[in-house]
């Protein structure tokens, strides 16, 4: 990948001069991005799940609400969590902690 340098250093992988970290309790991610993500992940589940339930019906009567927990429960929390996870200094503001 061009523009993308890696290294071996002290058996973390380094992308972009900063060691990977893997593993619970590794994450430099700041707290207030996690429960965005979290909250992403449970609205991808409903939105799977409504989607599954029209599909095997042949019902798709709700597919308003299927795609607008799509698109403003899961793409909106994440991008929201990785929006304070790209940006810590930002993150650590009140009012995205507020948020």
């Amino acid at each position: 990948m061009p523009g993308v340098t890696t290294s071996k250093s002290a058996g973390n992988r380094c992308i972009f001069g900063r060691p990977a970290r893997i593993g619970k309790g590794d994450s430099n991610m700041p707290q207030v991005a996690q429960p965005f993500f979290k909250t992403g992940i449970v609205w991808l589940i409903v939105g799977i799940a409504i989607g599954l339930h029209m599909g095997i019906s042949g019902d798709h009567r709700a597919f308003p609400a299927h795609a607008h927990i799509n698109l403003l429960g899961w793409v909106t929390s994440t991008l929201f969590g990785g929006y304070c996870a790209l940006n810590p200094a930002k993150a650590q503001r009140k009012l995205a902690v507020a948020h």
